[in-house]
């Protein structure tokens, strides 16, 4: 239980967070995103006075809140400390779910081509190891 995964309700988008001493830390980020600070996503137990026990903020620069738990609350406990709940969450004004449980997604079929006016992309995928 040390990744958690929000997905957005509208086009099943999935982010990945791994727990990081009491904070959940946005973790599927490239090398250049990390070295540099960019999208340093954070889930963390909110400050006095806040209306939830969670939020979802930014700490790319100046820390900014932009996901919130539908209801107030701990998740399950993960080793001895407080979780985010899950469920569902509005992060930038959208609908999300947070969950425990990887999402299922059907495999891609394979080959397919994908063309927009400006690109083409074709995928393949062999299965097996030579």
């Amino acid at each position: 239980m040390s990744v958690l995964y929000l997905i957005c309700d509208l086009d099943g988008v999935v982010f990945t967070f791994t727990a990081s001493d009491g904070t959940w830390e946005f973790s599927r980020l490239s090398k250049f995103h990390h070295d540099n600070g960019k999208d340093r996503f954070v889930f963390r137990e909110a400050g006095e006075g806040n209306s939830t026990r969670w939020v979802l903020e930014s700490q790319s620069g100046q820390a900014k809140v932009f996901g919130t738990p539908k209801y107030s609350g701990h998740g399950p406990p993960f080793r001895g400390k407080p979780s985010p709940p899950r469920g569902m969450w509005t992060v930038w004004g959208c609908p999300f779910v947070l969950s425990d449980i990887p999402p299922q997604h059907a495999a891609i079929e394979s080959p397919f081509t994908f063309q927009v006016p400006f690109a083409q992309m074709s995928f393949h995928e062999e299965v097996g190891f030579p």
